[in-house]
């Protein structure tokens, strides 16, 4: 809950454009309307192309829990479902492996301030 995005350029509710870096950040709950259990970060870069449908961005995300933490990367199109890799974790997470679907709904462009992300782990 709480997810909010903050582009160093750009003032609450403008949608970064090509090649702008932000962040987003948000609190982690054990399920909805739960207990939180830790927070997430994350850093973007917006980039487009010729090819693609929509804008996307390029995302590194930061899972901060109470037994460790879990990296990921990957691409996100502006309003769809994201697919990330685990990069790997600490403490519990240390040895993980795996990815993961985001869909986030940013408060600062209009979304609901939640996120949900549903992770396939090994390790």
């Amino acid at each position: 809950r709480n997810f909010h995005l903050q582009a160093p350029t750009r003032r609450a509710g403008e949608v970064p454009v090509d090649g702008e870096r932000h962040n987003a950040y948000g609190e982690l709950l054990d399920r909805p309307g739960g207990k939180v259990i830790g927070h997430f970060s994350a850093a973007h870069l917006t980039h487009e192309s010729p090819f693609a449908a929509a804008v996307s961005s390029l995302e590194i995300h930061t899972f901060a829990l109470e037994d460790g933490t879990l990296h990921g990367l990957g691409t996100a199109a502006r309003g769809s479902e994201g697919h990330f890799v685990v990069l790997g974790g600490t403490g519990r997470y240390s040895s993980a492996q795996g990815s993961y679907r985001a869909r986030q709904g940013v408060r600062d462009l209009g979304g609901n301030g939640s996120a949900e992300f549903h992770f396939t782990l090994a390790g």
